[in-house]
Order: structure tokens, then C-alpha cells, then sequence
């Protein structure tokens, strides 16, 4: 063994030791941001599920329908009256309290518009914009000393949706 040799780490051994470090802090981050942005979405769907049961029941709704009373092809505020096999017929629209309404039962609170055309025989759009409760994360206001009242934002339901009611594979 060489007497003047001391102990230790040379620069290169600190060099790569440094690198993985850096490495695994930047993996670490990735995550850390990548849970933060799960758990912002997942507390605003636990907070407000209605926005996407609506948008899940009237997609059901258009998929199930043979056909749509009172087409112009245009944009139109009016109700969106869906005509069902069984000879039912399911009408959306939104009432006087600002609320989307399937056949007089709300699913949506704080609607700001609603419309809907229909772009061929067997496919519709419909586009309705809401105000959400709560513009900020969980953990920031968690975080905050005193507690906040959170502005609403603006949100928006589009679906273009096949008619599939009437059976048959096409548009």
C-alpha cells in the first residue's frame, strides 16, 4: 500500500456519484409533479361528480336513439328531444334554474348555455358550459392560513355522438 495515497474519493468516482443523484432527484420530481396533477383531478371529481354522470347519461341517451325531433342542422338552444326503439321519447334541455334537465329530473347545476345540431341523420353534437365550483388545488388551499372561498370556473361538456338506436353499423 502507498503511503502518501489517502483515503477517499476520487473526482471522477464523485463526479458519477453526483450525476446519479441528480438523476434520480429528476425522477423524483417527475413523480412527485405527476401525483400532484392525479390527485388535483381526482379531488375536483370527488368535490363534483354530476359534470360527468350528466355527460355519461346523455351520451348514453344519444346512443340509444333511433332519431332527433326537430332538426335544423343549426346550432339550437332548444330542448334536444330524443326519440327511443321502445316509441319513448327522452327530452334535454335546460330549465329556468339554470339547470340541464333529462325529461324534468336535473343533472347539472349552474348551466351557462346549451346547444346542440345535429351534423348527419345518425350523428348529433351538443356542447353545454357550466361554472364548477373551485378554481384551486386541494393541498394549496389546505395549505393557505386562513380558509378561501374559490371562484368558479367555467367548464364545458362537447359530445358528438353516433345514433346507434336504430341498429346497423353506419353513420
Amino acid at each position: 500500500m502507498n503511503p502518501d495515497r489517502r483515503g477517499g474519493f476520487a473526482l471522477i468516482e464523485m463526479m458519477i456519484s453526483i450525476f446519479l443523484f441528480l438523476v434520480l432527484l429528476l425522477i423524483a420530481a417527475d413523480l412527485l409533479l405527476e401525483s400532484s396533477r392525479i390527485l388535483h383531478h381526482s379531488s375536483r371529481r370527488a368535490t363534483n361528480p354530476m359534470p360527468e354522470f350528466a355527460a355519461e347519461t346523455l351520451r348514453q341517451d344519444l346512443r340509444g336513439a333511433t332519431g332527433v325531433h326537430g332538426s335544423t342542422g343549426l346550432w339550437s338552444p332548444d330542448p334536444l328531444r330524443l326519440g327511443l326503439a321502445s316509441g319513448e321519447t327522452i327530452v334535454w334541455s335546460v330549465d329556468d334554474f339554470q339547470r340541464l334537465v333529462r325529461s324534468e329530473r336535473p343533472y347539472l347545476a349552474a348551466v351557462d348555455s346549451w346547444r346542440w345540431r345535429q351534423l348527419s341523420p345518425r350523428l348529433v353534437e351538443v356542447e353545454v358550459r357550466f361554472s364548477a365550483p373551485g378554481g384551486e388545488t386541494y393541498l394549496r388551499h389546505a395549505a393557505s392560513p386562513r380558509p378561501r372561498n374559490a371562484r368558479p370556473t367555467s367548464e364545458v361538456i362537447r359530445l358528438v355522438v353516433a345514433l346507434r338506436g336504430a341498429g346497423g353499423s353506419g353513420w
